[in-house]
């Protein structure tokens, strides 16, 4: 056999094996109606809130909602960043996630920390499933 040969076979059965049945289901794209919903906000201190995400109007905005005053306020969806537009805090201006997935948001923007005095980055995100299950605190705060 040639090496040509030997090399088209090759190929061949590399294709095959990676190839799978047609019917196989696609992930589909990010949407922004993934984003409403409940969420756990996950502080970089380690501290928990309950959060919820929700449509404001058709053009891409959205409220987020929880007990971390510097966080609430209204966001737009760019591309793969959810960044504040009017937050309640105006000081907060600048504040983006980082959409990683349907279930999964990262602070990856801050405005500079001396005019706000804590930095958030690394706060997340995470959708929220089996609500019964975590109980708050005489504060509200969520405790496990």
């Amino acid at each position: 056999m040639t090496r040509s040969a030997k090399l088209t076979i090759g190929l061949l059965m590399l294709a095959c094996v990676g190839a799978g049945p047609a019917d196989r289901p696609r992930p589909t794209p990010f949407q922004a109606n993934d984003l409403v919903g409940h969420w756990l906000l996950t502080m970089p201190a380690g501290f928990e809130y309950d959060a919820t995400i929700e449509r404001v109007g058709d053009d891409g905005r959205f409220r987020l909602q929880c007990r971390a005053a510097n966080l609430r306020g209204v966001y737009e969806l760019r591309g793969r960043k959810l960044s504040a537009v009017v937050p309640d805090n105006e000081v907060m201006t600048g504040l983006a996630w980082e959409v990683k997935n349907r279930n999964v948001l990262i602070l990856t923007e801050h405005p500079d920390t001396a005019s706000v005095g804590s930095d958030y980055r690394n706060a997340t995100l995470s959708r929220q499933t089996g609500r019964s299950e975590r109980i708050p605190d005489r504060s509200g705060d969520v405790v496990r």
